[in-house]
Formats: structure tokens, C-alpha cells, sequence
């Protein structure tokens, strides 16, 4: 009995021990896996952790970026050297516009070949209060003076004269230097006033006389010619030839100089004409020689100084003369030029007509 018991419990534990065997074969297939994948896991953490740089490397890409920063860096300030000699170097090259300096005193540019110097002196040539004592120019031969001939400033004549700043720059007389103050002297050879002669004999030679304090332009009574006079703090003198190198001076003085001169005759016998009969009056005005012909261009041109001319003509008015200077023509060109009143220049020795 016992016998058949243990033969039939038998293929139960066969079974049984077949089933523990599998789940171990299973289990360490398992573990086998998980191993491996472990093991690999393991060898690419490896692989990856011999492939992450060392801090040794770290530092020479550091240097190395520093290096690149640092030529990128030179270049660029080598560029903006190169730049800067660049432009410099155009700012130095002669090619650029430079500015021309004026004269302080004429304001005639010192780089033009208009600018003439005066350079004309006579040795014997003297200062203005040394020849203002010369007996020669003296038109009192007893030694006699009246009381107004003292408290006048003495009238002489000069010829040959230039006219020029303190740097001997040649300047015209016309040109608002006076009016400005600015001191401008004049040279010649010095004459008495009843001297007619325009040449040098018999002439005291002068340098220097001035500074001219007032220009003036007399003559204006019907004659042939526009007197034109200097005056300093001393004396008066009547202008009659100019050197040859001041002659074109005196040429662009002399238009307008005439121009007003006939407007003033003419506005003495029709003070209420109009602007047009004033035109046609100076067409048909003969001009000296040498002054080209009037037109309404010319006019116009010089309306400043014929207005000037004007207003001062009517300054030695008497209460009964008419004020040429309110007349038709007259507002009609102050109105077409535009010009002021308030200039230095003066009429001397005209007078005026009656209207009556």
C-alpha cells in the first residue's frame, strides 16, 4: 500500500519541478536581459563620459575665441586708422576750398588780383602839418587875416592823388570807408587854390594826409563840372587828377557823381516833374567825357547817392525854396529802389534858386 502511494504522488513533483526549473530559466533569462540592457546602458554612459570635454579643453577654446575676438578687434581698429588717415588726409590735400581772407581795413580780399598797393611816394614828399605851413600855398601875401578865414579850415587843391588804408591798399573814396570811420589817408602833390594847372610843377609833395574825416561834391549851380573835395582835421582839398593808378577809382566815382549832379539842375528848374520826364531829361544829358550816358539802369543803380545828393542839396535851403527831395520824381525813385537817408556825404559851396 505504501508503495502505490509514492508511485502516484510522483508525476506531481515531476511536474513541479519541471514548472520551478522554466520560471528560473525565465527569471535569469530576465535578469540576463536587464543585465544586459544594464551592461550597455553602462557602456554607453561610458562611451559618453569618455566623449565630454575635459576642463583643460574648455579652457583652450576660451583662449582660442579670445584670440579670434582679439584679431577681429585689431582689424576693425586698424580699419578705422586706415579711415581716419583717410580723411585726413583729403582734409590736408589741396584740392579743398579754403577761404580767402578780407583786408580788416577795405575789405578787399588779400588773394585778388584786383588788389593794387600805393607805393608811388616822392622822396622829397612831406607830412600834412609841415606843408600846410609852407609859404607857398599862402593866398595872403601881407600877412593880413580875416577873422573867418581863422576859424575855417584853409581850402588848397591836390593833383596826382591816390587814396589808400593804412596797409597802403589802394581803396575808392566812395565805397562807405569814411561813412564807417575807417581811417583811409591820400597822397599828391599839392597845389594853392587858385591853381589851375592839373600837373606837378609848382605842387608841394604830400604823403599821408588825413585821415579823411569827409568827402564832398560841389558845383551844382549849372557849370560844367562836379567839384569833388577831401576834407581832414586840418584843411579841405579840391580833388583835380588822379595818379594813373588811381584813375579807375575815380572813373567808378564820377557816373554817379554826374548823374546826380543832373538830377539836381534839373529838379532846380521843375520841381513837380514826374519820374518820367526825369528819365527823359537824362537821355538826353550830355555827360562829360569819359562818363558814359545816362539811362534809367543808371539811375537805379545809384539811387542811394542821387537821394543822399538830394537831401543834402535841400539841407542848405532857405524858407522859401521847395524841398526837392518831397517832389513826384523823387518819391517815385525812393519807392522803386528802396533806398534810406542817413549817408555823410555833403554838397558844399551850391546854392539854391528861387523858385519864384
Amino acid at each position: 500500500m505504501v508503495k502505490s502511494k509514492t508511485k502516484e504522488s510522483s508525476p506531481a513533483v515531476s511536474t513541479k519541478i519541471t514548472r520551478n526549473t522554466d520560471e528560473k530559466k525565465s527569471k535569469r533569462k530576465k535578469s540576463d536581459v536587464i543585465n544586459g540592457n544594464l551592461e550597455e546602458s553602462a557602456n554607453g554612459n561610458s562611451e559618453k563620459s569618455t566623449s565630454q570635454p575635459t576642463l583643460g579643453d574648455l579652457f583652450s577654446k576660451m583662449n582660442k575665441k579670445r584670440k579670434v575676438q582679439n584679431d577681429n578687434e585689431d582689424k576693425t581698429s586698424k580699419t578705422i586708422d586706415e579711415d581716419k588717415k583717410t580723411i585726413s588726409n583729403k582734409s590736408s590735400s589741396p584740392k579743398t576750398t579754403t577761404i580767402s581772407k578780407r583786408c580788416t581795413e577795405c575789405r578787399e580780399f588779400l588773394d585778388s588780383p584786383d588788389l593794387k598797393l600805393f607805393n608811388d611816394n616822392p622822396v622829397d614828399a612831406v607830412e600834412e602839418f609841415i606843408m600846410l605851413t609852407d609859404p607857398r600855398l599862402s593866398v595872403h601875401t601881407d600877412g593880413e587875416y580875416d577873422s573867418a578865414d581863422v576859424n575855417e579850415r584853409p581850402q588848397y587843391k591836390i593833383t596826382l592823388f591816390s587814396v589808400y588804408d593804412r596797409f597802403t591798399h589802394l581803396c575808392g573814396f566812395d565805397q562807405g570807408l569814411v561813412e564807417k570811420n575807417v581811417k583811409i589817408y591820400f597822397s599828391g602833390y599839392v597845389k594853392p587854390i587858385y591853381a589851375e594847372d592839373p600837373g606837378p610843377e609848382g605842387g608841394i609833395a604830400a604823403r599821408n594826409l588825413g585821415p579823411i574825416v569827409e568827402w564832398f561834391v560841389t558845383g551844382f549851380d549849372g557849370g560844367e563840372k562836379a567839384l569833388i573835395g577831401f576834407g581832414t582835421a586840418f584843411a579841405e582839398y579840391i580833388l583835380m587828377s588822379p595818379s594813373e593808378e588811381y584813375a579807375p577809382f575815380v572813373n567808378a566815382a564820377l557816373e554817379k557823381i554826374y548823374i546826380s549832379k543832373a538830377v539836381i539842375e534839373y529838379l532846380c528848374d521843375n520841381e513837380q516833374s514826374t519820374y518820367e520826364d526825369l528819365l527823359n531829361a537824362l537821355a538826353t544829358t550830355v555827360p562829360p567825357q569819359g562818363v558814359p550816358s545816362f539811362s534809367e539802369d543808371t539811375l537805379l543803380r545809384h539811387a542811394q547817392f542821387v537821394v543822399e545828393q538830394v537831401h543834402s542839396f535841400d539841407s542848405a535851403a532857405d524858407e522859401h525854396d521847395t524841398i526837392l527831395i518831397t517832389s513826384p520824381c523823387m518819391r517815385a525813385l525812393i519807392s522803386l529802389s528802396g533806398v534810406t537817408l542817413g549817408a555823410k556825404v555833403v554838397n558844399k559851396g551850391s546854392k539854391r534858386k528861387n523858385s519864384g
